[in-house]
């Protein structure tokens, strides 16, 4: 079966209270490729001010994994503004193009297939979106 072209992973980005981060917190997403020990960069996600979300990360470097695998195994770095890592994710095995991996820096990281997002990735509640009731952000230590 041919890899999708193009193929790509959604960011879905926060601090633990639920905000979302800006471009002047955080830089980047950097996605990297797992295969044994080899790690092949494969693209990057950057802040997109038209939806006040983060761009999907295309993959830059399909031969990496396909042949002879169909999906990259990707692992998620969040880099600062001042260019430290402030989160790594796990590696998700064989991650499907469309997945959207969702992020709280500092605390939790998970993906799901595009089936699966509307029950496992509810919009944060309009209260929260807005700031209200929200707990003061805690940044994680670097």
């Amino acid at each position: 079966m041919p890899v999708a072209n193009p193929y790509f992973i959604k960011i879905e980005l926060f601090w633990p209270d639920l905000t979302r981060p800006g471009p002047n917190e955080i830089a980047r997403v950097q996605a990297y490729d797992f295969n044994g020990a080899t790690v092949t960069w494969e693209g990057q996600s950057g802040f997109d001010p038209n939806t006040g979300g983060w761009q999907p990360v295309f993959m830059q470097n399909i031969p990496a994994f396909y042949p002879p695998r169909e999906h990259p195994n990707l692992q998620f770095k969040v880099e600062s503004t001042q260019e430290q890592v402030v989160h790594t994710t796990q590696v998700f095995q064989s991650i499907p193009s469309g997945s959207t991996v969702k992020i709280i820096i500092g605390e939790s990281d998970e993906a799901g297939r595009r089936e699966e997002e509307a029950s496992r990735f509810p919009a944060p509640s309009l209260e929260r979106a807005a700031g209200r009731s929200a707990p003061v952000r805690s940044k994680p230590s670097t």
